[in-house]
């Protein structure tokens, strides 16, 4: 969970921050900008979604994994609970409006092949137009549930 200097979840704040900075990239690459250095950061919220690995950024010892249940609920209460609650159902809401039926693992891996290729320098517009339309929609889609939320 990803928390502001005053202490406030501000996981929601930062996943709609990396939305927007994917945005801009698939509409220019401009390598000196600061959204250009976020697309790794883009890259691993694409990986926690694939694997619903959100609740999972403090996981317990091995030793408190044998009482799974107790660790869990004194862990995770129910307002950390919804951060990673309202980023998935983001994630899954803007998976649907871009990809439809889609299984998430190859939504998935179409949005990290196209955010690679722009790592790497490539220009949006020699990237495949239906790609790099559905990967636009899914982070504008993000970006907008995450600020309706």
């Amino acid at each position: 969970m990803l928390t502001s200097e005053t202490g406030w979840d501000d996981s929601r704040g930062m996943c709609q921050f990396l939305a927007q900075a994917a945005l801009v990239c698939l509409e220019r690459v401009d390598k000196k900008s600061v959204q250009f250095g976020l697309l790794p950061n883009v890259h691993r919220l694409l990986e926690m979604y694939k694997h619903d690995a959100f609740e999972d950024d403090q996981p317990p010892g091995i030793l408190a994994a044998i009482v799974q249940d107790e660790v869990s609920t004194s862990r995770i209460g129910d307002e950390a609970r919804a951060w990673f609650e309202d980023i998935k159902n983001a994630m899954d809401a803007a998976r649907r409006a871009a990809f439809g039926a889609a299984r998430k693992d190859l939504v998935v891996k179409n949005l990290q092949e196209l955010i690679r290729s722009i790592s790497r320098g490539q220009s949006p517009e020699d990237l495949p137009p239906q790609k790099t339309r559905q990967a636009r929609k899914f982070f504008k889609t993000l970006s907008t549930e995450l600020h309706a939320g």
